[in-house]
Parts: C-alpha cells; structure tokens; sequence
C-alpha cells in the first residue's frame, strides 16, 4: 500500500474492526517489556513492528488475523484473567454458618457446612478488562465468522 495511503474516510470502519487488536497488541507488547525474563522482549519488538506496520503501511484490517498468531497477546490476556480473578476471590466475603442460634459450634459437620458453602460463593458481579476481554473475543468470533461467510474484508 505504502505509508499511510490506507488512511482514507472510507476505510474508517476497518480501522474501527482492527482497534481492539492494535490496542491489545500495543498493551501486551508494554507488559512483554516489563517482564524480569528479557527473552520474551524480543516478542513485544516483533508484536510492536507489525501493529506499527499494519497501522502505517498496510491493509489495517489484516492485524486481526495476523495478531491471532502472537503469543504474547495470550499470556498477556491470561494474566489479566488469573490477576483479576485473584483479586476477586481475595475480596470476596465469605458468609459464615451458624447451626445453632443459642451458642456457636465449631464441630466437624458445622466446618464442613462452611467450608461447602465457602466453596459455592459466586464471585462479585463486577465486570473488569479479563471479563471484557472474553466478551470481546467471543463477540469478534461471531463477527469474523459472518464476514467470511460473505466475503468481505477483515475476513
């Protein structure tokens, strides 16, 4: 294509699709960065050329496909995930279990009574960027499925 020549009103909406990508990719390539193992900078360098080149140079909506391909992106989505669900499970209160009213038991049965229930407890309604980021794959899944089936661009 050539620099910044795809940058025109009618190719906006594919800069729209591609956002979700070039942003996960720029994000993931920060953290890749800050990682203490220096081996993995050379994935954020590789990640950040391409979203770079893709953004600049080329077809923006190729990203989508070529961004799948990054490993990178995936531990990066997947320590949001576990760090989120960590903080969740950490300030969640647990409900406690009284058998009796009159005085309270620590018996075997009343521990594991609170221990099940404990292990039941649905964590906190809060919708945090893992959260998102599942809704958002899932959600562009769908998308790029039907725009194949039709055979239009970003598929």
């Amino acid at each position: 294509m050539g620099f910044l020549r795809y940058w025109t009103l009618k190719n906006l909406p594919n800069f729209f699709l591609a956002a979700p990508t070039l942003l996960s990719i720029v994000l993931s390539s920060i953290w890749l960065w800050s990682q203490p193992d220096r081996r993995l900078r050379k994935y954020a360098i590789v990640q950040m050329l391409l979203g770079t080149l893709a953004l600049t140079n080329y077809h923006v909506q190729t990203i989508t496909r070529i961004g799948s391909c990054f490993p990178g992106l995936y531990w990066w989505a997947s320590e949001v995930i576990v760090r989120e669900v960590r903080a969740e499970s950490d300030g969640a209160q647990k409900p406690t279990v009284s058998v009796s009213n009159r005085k309270k038991s620590t018996s075997k049965s009343n521990a594991r009574a609170q221990q099940q229930l404990q292990d039941t407890v649905v964590t906190p309604r809060r919708g945090g960027s893992g959260k998102l980021m599942v809704r958002i794959c899932v959600s562009w899944i769908l998308v790029q499925s039907i725009l194949y089936a039709a055979f239009l661009p970003p598929a």
